[in-house]
């Protein structure tokens, strides 16, 4: 059976038995019943429509009994390029290829872009009936045959194409550096691309700062478009828009390889420590610049920003950062300064101030405590306590003192570092 797109379809499905089957609808490939009754109807039919239709009868005596329909619906060719560019060099090998739906089957051609046919005798065209794939083959590619080619698939419904490009210019550039550099100043990036002739150079764009790019929704690019990409038969554009930070471009010599794949490093110099930096890369070969589809971005090491060494470092315990020279103690042992008793000012000249006497029993850090200050003439305190101006009196734990020692040695640290 057979109906044009946008119709209405009427199945009917005579049966007979005693008592009166009980009739059920079913596509090919549907899981779903779709209906009961003798009758089946489908308005508005479109290409989804196609397919086996069984009607199924069932009265519970013997076996059911099915009967099957084709439905065809008629509508125009739907044309999509398997890949809207295709990579090759001279010599090499090439297959441009599309898929069709339509019916009745179309007549599918192959044009170049000044709309002239494609040599039959030198290209071969062949036909997948199960994908409904139609293919364009090269055996040895050769400079002319770089460029612009339709698909065009027509029957009594209407017809569709869609273009595809044979291109011998590099593919995008992949990079392989790690984000996170390994000096403040300097980084090394490394990267790869496929190129089936040499490459003769590379253009480099790189920032301090992310780029800006703007999305344009089936826009046919033009020369100011990074990127042009196909997804359901849509294309989409990516273009960088202005910004306040300028891109700084430079270019770097190209490379030759012995097969497709080409590598190549650059070492950036004079960047800020700690900065973020972003990079786009394009090659550039006889045939063309490769596409932009990727902005790396790296980071520079931060110097700043390193561990303290681990001696220093004690469990629940908060070091003060060293580079800030007032304050050297905000937060002791997860007690906050503010809420935490008034610590004896520290004399780092004289060191006659009231401090921790030694014990019997001596933990690692008071031993090295005591060795800092052995020969100096310190009062010993009769015991370990701390006075504040109002003269009143309380015990210190053990990890009070830990953090009282740690903040007194880092005190004195910096005070041979001033004087």
């Amino acid at each position: 059976m057979m109906i044009k797109m946008g119709g209405t379809a009427y199945l009917r499905c005579v049966v007979t038995g005693n008592p009166l089957p009980k009739v059920t609808w079913t596509k090919e490939g549907l899981a779903q019943p779709l209906g009961e009754g003798v009758n089946l109807t489908l308005t508005t039919t479109r290409a989804e429509d196609n397919g086996i239709y069984t009607c199924t009868a069932d009265n519970g005596s013997g076996d059911p009994v099915h009967a099957s329909i084709n439905l065809q619906v008629m509508h125009p060719p739907d044309v999509m390029a398997d890949k809207i560019e295709v990579y090759s060099g001279v010599s090499y090998d090439a297959t441009l290829a599309c898929f069709v739906n339509a019916t009745p089957r179309p007549q599918v051609k192959w044009y170049r872009e000044n709309g002239s046919p494609v040599d039959p005798l030198r290209l071969k065209v062949a036909y997948d009936t199960r994908n409904k794939k139609h293919s364009l083959q090269f055996d040895r590619v050769q400079k002319g045959d770089f460029g612009y080619y339709t698909c065009n698939a027509s029957n009594f419904m209407g017809n569709s194409s869609a273009l595809v490009r044979l291109t011998g210019r590099p593919k995008p550039v992949r990079f392989s550096s790690p984000k996170l550099g390994d000096k403040d100043t300097r980084y090394t990036l490394v990267w790869e691309v496929e190129s089936y002739s040499p490459v003769l150079a590379y253009n480099i764009a790189y920032r301090n700062g992310p780029p800006h790019i703007s999305t344009f929704r089936n826009h046919k690019c033009d020369v100011t478009c990074s990127v042009v990409c196909a997804h359901n038969g849509q294309y989409f554009a990516y273009k960088e828009t202005d910004s306040d930070e300028k891109w700084v471009n430079f270019t770097v010599p190209g490379t030759s390889s012995s097969s497709m794949y080409h590598s190549k490093e650059h070492t950036f110099t004079e960047l800020e420590a700690g900065a973020s930096y972003y990079v786009q890369i394009s090659a550039r070969n006889e045939f063309g610049s490769s596409d932009i589809n990727e902005t790396f971005a790296f980071t520079t090491l931060d110097p700043v920003g390193t561990d303290p060494p681990d001696d220093l470092l004690h469990e629940e315990e908060v070091i003060p950062n060293t580079d800030q020279y007032q304050d050297v103690v905000s937060e002791v042992g997860g007690v906050i300064e503010s809420q935490a008793p008034p610590l004896p000012e520290v004399d780092i000249v004289t060191a006659q101030s009231p401090i921790i006497s030694p014990t019997d029993n001596l933990t690692e850090m008071e031993e090295i405590f005591q060795e800092i200050f052995k020969g100096n003439e310190i009062p010993p305190a009769e015991k370990a306590s701390v006075s504040d101006s109002t003269s009143e009196t309380f015990s210190l734990t053990p990890r009070e003192k830990r953090a009282q020692m740690v903040a007194l040695v880092t005190a004195i640290s910096l005070s041979s570092f001033f004087f």
